[in-house]
């Protein structure tokens, strides 16, 4: 109303403007209401606010608006702390709201149970500060509970303290982490001796848990046995990495077995022998004079 005040609308004009820019619901109402008066669209006008007014201007409906906010509002975890500035915000609109006197249900969070189910919402930390803030307020002023106006003081002192980028690093991640890193090294008072043989098999398979699916030196998922990049390495440098994943030399697709024990029928498809699969051809590979891929990136297949 204040922004078209000066433009001197006519009544239908207003409606455009009305349906172009309410909601989808309350949209729908004010063409409905506009069909029916089309031939005295003021008076179309007038119920149209009319209608905005039961549905969405009446102390109740506020009110639900509000309240439906706050408890949709996300549970604040201890890695969230940015998230007390959006609480906040929502307790200054509810405040603001709040003090204009016209919503009275408001009063209710005047009380414990309208203030609990918001203190739930904060990391455990807060929540046991505000218990020893909110009672050092009851013992003070010897009231029943402290009211909104003092839990908003709080959030508003905990969100400004919690996002100081002065103290960012002090952080209860930073701190649990190194109370662990701590602890750990101080209850390390054995030495702990492992066959080194052990050790690079058991992480050559973990890392390569199946070269059929997951290429073992790009980590893509394209198998080795039509990896560019592999078949553009010399052929020694191939045989030599087939060894150190443990992959069969055979089928070049297995962690599992050795070159003995594969039972997989294979052919090279460059010079059709059954003695070596195609990834093991020696020689360059037939594209080598075109274009050559980068090793480095994924082998040159698509996924």
């Amino acid at each position: 109303m204040n922004t078209i005040e000066s433009l001197d609308l006519r009544a239908g004009e207003e409606l455009d403007l009305l349906i172009r820019w309410l909601g989808p619901e309350s949209a729908t109402h004010a063409r409905r209401i506009r069909s029916v008066n089309v031939r005295d669209q003021a008076a179309g006008l007038g119920l149209v606010w009319e209608r905005l007014e039961e549905m969405y201007g009446a102390p109740e409906a506020v009110e639900g608006a509000l309240f439906t906010k706050l408890e949709q509002f996300p549970k604040i975890s201890h890695k969230e702390y940015h998230r007390l500035r959006e609480l906040y915000d929502l307790l200054l609109e509810i405040d603001s709201a709040k003090h204009e006197g016209y919503l009275p249900g408001l009063s209710y969070l005047d009380t414990a149970r309208g203030i609990n189910p918001i203190v739930e919402k904060l990391p455990y930390s807060l929540q046991e500060k505000w218990v020893m803030e909110g009672s050092q307020y009851k013992e003070k002023f010897r009231v029943y509970y402290p009211p909104f106006d003092f839990f908003l003081e709080f959030i508003r002192r905990q969100a400004k303290a919690r996002n100081d980028p002065s103290f960012s690093l002090l952080t209860p991640t930073t701190a649990s982490r190194k109370e662990k890193v701590s602890e750990s090294h101080s209850s390390n008072t054995r030495s702990v001796s492992v066959y080194k043989t052990d050790t690079t098999h058991s992480h050559s398979t973990t890392a390569n848990e199946d070269p059929e699916r997951q290429c073992p030196l790009h980590l893509k998922p394209h198998p080795l046995q039509v990896c560019r990049g592999f078949r553009e390495m010399a052929i020694d440098e191939r045989k030599r990495i087939l060894q150190e994943k443990n992959i069969c030399f055979k089928c070049c697709a297995s962690n599992k077995h050795v070159a003995r024990n594969c039972e997989a029928v294979i052919k090279c498809t460059e010079c059709d022998s059954n003695r070596h699969p195609t990834a093991l051809h020696p020689g360059p590979a037939p594209w080598s004079s075109t274009i050559s891929p980068l090793p480095s990136e994924n082998g040159g297949e698509s996924d």
